[in-house]
């Protein structure tokens, strides 16, 4: 007998926000079916592992490998992904506030990712004491006025922001 031979495509594979991924296998001749050939938790499919766009849910964030086999007859071929589950961060850029001079002390918070301060909106220029990577610095500006500062946090290939007003008042 002769049987056409399977070409697996796995799909792209990459860094993804969260536990859930969408696998994008492209199905050819016979049957196919995912599996996991590692990770460092547990592993459901959505609704099964025998469809080909399958959701992948895990139990732990970090890098799994995902093959996606296919059968046809006495025929098989197979291709392997690496999907990085990331941990999301959860910016918190702190209260807002009023001041009657031209320093305010930031008081975000840092989660497991690298922060970084910057000024979205006000009609000044902004320094951030120690740095625009420290989540509680001390902004100071050189006009007086509204502004709005953005805490940005990043994890590989996921990023949160928040923002926190401040109103820069001169002393009467």
């Amino acid at each position: 007998n002769f049987y056409e031979q399977p070409v697996a495509d796995a799909g792209p594979g990459g860094n993804n926000c969260g536990l859930e991924y969408y696998l994008k296998a492209v199905p050819s001749i016979g049957d196919g079916r995912w599996i996991v050939s590692s990770g460092p938790g547990t592993v459901s499919f959505s609704p099964d592992s025998i469809t080909p766009d399958a959701i992948a849910s895990v139990s732990e964030f970090g890098v799994y490998n995902f093959t996606w086999i296919e059968v046809n007859e006495s025929c098989t071929d197979s291709a392997t992904i690496a999907v990085n589950f990331v941990d999301s961060p959860a910016a918190d850029a702190g209260p807002s506030g009023q001041e009657c001079d031209l320093d305010f002390d930031l008081t975000g918070s840092s989660s497991a990712a690298n922060g970084t301060w910057s000024i979205f909106s006000g009609s000044g220029n902004a320094v951030f004491d120690p740095g625009i990577n420290a989540s509680n610095s001390t902004v100071t500006v050189d006009e007086y006025g509204e502004y709005v500062f953005a805490w940005t946090e990043v994890n590989i290939a996921c990023e949160s922001s928040d923002t926190v007003g401040v109103i820069f008042r001169e002393i009467p």
